[in-house]
């Protein structure tokens, strides 16, 4: 079994879904699970997602009519049986080791929940990278994970 799912909601994201797909199944972490919901996608984004699917035994696809984004994480996430998960954006390209750190200092922490920076964005992609393991307490659990004003993604934890 699988200690990280990934949870990849995707509409129209034909341009971008291989290269984030392939992103995280090349993570460094080979215990990983990628789930994405096509959510009534017009293009070719659902074409795609089936010829990877069939490339690799960790990626499953899931297929609905268009209720938006959070329908489609939520959707996956009733199917996810692993310890901990994460979400990732169609369009987001993560750092190649970043769900091993995460499991390892949620592991080595004892933590429900580990949060990782956005390094960079475009108006192609965004990078994610896991925080400083110094950095790791109470005082960014208050600051970071419960203060809105600090973090109101859901993709960078």
């Amino acid at each position: 079994m699988a200690k990280v799912a990934v949870i990849i909601p995707a509409y129209n994201a034909a341009g971008s879904i291989e290269r984030t797909v392939r992103n995280v199944l090349d993570q460094s972490l080979r215990d990983i699970e990628v789930w994405v919901t096509d959510d009534g996608s017009r293009d070719a984004t659902g074409e795609i997602l089936d010829r990877l699917c069939a490339e690799d035994c960790r990626l499953h696809v899931i297929h609905q009519e268009n209720c938006g984004a959070y329908q489609a994480r939520l959707v996956a996430l009733r199917q996810i049986t692993t310890p901990y998960f994460g979400f990732v954006d169609a369009d987001d390209e993560t750092e190649p080791q970043m769900f091993e750190r995460l499991l390892s200092v949620a592991e080595n922490h004892g933590l429900d929940v580990v949060q990782c920076q956005v390094w960079g964005r475009t108006s192609e992609k965004v990078g994610l990278e896991i925080v400083d393991e110094d950095c790791v307490g109470e005082k960014v659990v208050g600051r970071y994970l419960l203060d809105v004003k600090e973090s109101c993604f859901i993709w960078d934890k």
